[in-house]
């Protein structure tokens, strides 16, 4: 996903994920960092860029995965994801510069995101972080919420099709399903984790159909709480 960071916008990529909430990019100084093609975010050349004291809400919102710096009495962060990859870095703000289909960009200033110093795993290095697109309170989702009214679609192009077209990203009414023949399912909500999640009420092979218990998957008013998670980020 291109996105832009800081001031002036430096444009990078990041990875497109719906199961995690924390956006986050490579940055200076780097104590270790796995190989990619653009610079690094260097956080000194941008005056929008404010790290999170110890004390601050949105720190006590990475829960287990937060701790203090105490020598810098800054918020620190460190994730692991399913695959082993990782990153530990610091809590900040910055701008966050998207394209528009009017063609002008759109800034997103204060956004939290995390600066990291110390990151690894599968990467390819085209990317240079992680775009956090879950349900949780620190995902680019939730704090452009008032912007996009909480909605957002994209549409992958086939793997054959890439080198010709691009998937697209949409924030905003824009994405709501239309068109003919279109159908669409809710996403629900299950408990208190982060993640979305679906109604799963069968599945069909040819023409036999298996239904599925769904008795566990409802809330206290029988309405569906969500029995299988989606999730676009790959193990």
């Amino acid at each position: 996903m291109n996105i832009s960071l800081g001031s002036p916008p430096m444009s990078t990529i990041g990875i497109m994920d719906t199961g995690s909430d924390l956006s986050w990019t490579q940055c200076k100084p780097c104590k270790r960092c796995f190989k990619q093609q653009g610079p690094l975010f260097d956080s000194q050349n941008s005056p929008t860029y404010k790290p999170f004291p110890c004390n601050a809400k949105e720190c006590k919102y990475l829960g287990k995965d937060g701790f203090c710096d105490k020598k810098k009495q800054l918020c620190g962060y460190n994730y692991t994801y399913g695959d082993n990859s990782f990153t530990v870095g610091n809590l900040a703000l910055e701008t966050f510069t998207l394209f528009s289909s009017q063609g002008n960009p759109i800034s997103f200033p204060m956004i939290a995101f995390g600066c990291g110093f110390n990151n690894g795993g599968i990467f390819s290095g085209v990317e240079s972080g992680i775009i956090g697109l879950g349900n949780g309170q620190l995902s680019l989702v939730s704090q452009m919420s008032s912007s996009i009214n909480g909605k957002f679609s994209y549409c992958l192009v086939p793997v054959s099709s890439q080198s010709k077209h691009s998937s697209k990203m949409t924030f905003g009414g824009a994405g709501l399903p239309s068109g003919h023949s279109t159908v669409s399912t809710p996403l629900l909500l299950n408990g208190t984790e982060n993640y979305y999640y679906l109604a799963l009420e069968g599945i069909s092979v040819g023409k036999k159909r298996s239904d599925i218990n769904n008795s566990l998957a409802r809330n206290s008013s029988n309405a569906f709480k969500g029995n299988i998670m989606i999730d676009s980020g790959e193990i």
